[in-house]
């Protein structure tokens, strides 16, 4: 290891990947479920943030610490050090997880856009996107994938930004109404 300073060019480099993470992780379909649920709900469903934040942790941890630990991915930590079937299980649950989890950014996706031009159904916007996205994987190029991601990153934290400067939320009210932790609606199913 060694003890250079890292240059802010170093540190821009390296955002690169954590922005494909952030639009993996808040993605479209998480915008829209969200500013529905503001919409409909107000500040009630706040606490489910911090809950999910607190299980995404917990869920994600042990990963964390496969791959540290054994210093390698961790699909191959898991088949070295635990067992192929575990491995395999895994990857089946992971790729089941991600088609769920995809088809919930290609529908949020789409729906913003079908706000713009209401004339194409959402579901016509999701083949596209899903035609798109997949000619720019096929082309294989992860600079090409990176840039793009970054981009939608930038213009999600500057629409976050702008609707809180906007919208002049109450404090008090969302401390008080986010962390009151019933259930937005009054059920549970």
């Amino acid at each position: 290891m060694t003890n250079e300073k890292l240059s802010l060019k170093d540190y821009a480099k390296a955002l690169g990947p954590g922005a494909i993470m952030s639009a993996a992780i808040i993605g479209p379909g998480t915008v829209t479920t969200a500013s529905q649920q503001g919409a409909l709900y107000g500040y009630t469903s706040l606490w489910v943030i911090l809950a999910a934040c607190l299980i995404a942790y917990f869920f994600q941890e042990p990963a964390m610490r496969i791959a540290i630990g054994c210093k390698e991915t961790v699909m191959v930590g898991v088949r070295e050090h635990l067992s192929s079937g575990v491995a395999k299980f895994l990857w089946i649950v992971i790729f089941v997880g991600s088609i769920a989890f995809q088809a919930g950014n290609l529908t949020g996706a789409a729906m913003a856009l079908e706000f713009f031009i209401p004339s194409i159904s959402t579901l016509t916007w999701s083949v596209i996107m899903s035609a798109l996205a997949f000619i720019v994987v096929m082309m294989n190029r992860y600079k090409l994938i990176e840039n793009i991601n970054q981009v939608l990153v930038i213009l999600m934290v500057l629409a976050f930004v702008l609707t809180a400067v906007t919208s002049g939320p109450d404090i008090g009210d969302m401390v008080t109404e986010g962390f009151s932790f019933h259930i937005p609606g009054g059920k549970v199913v």
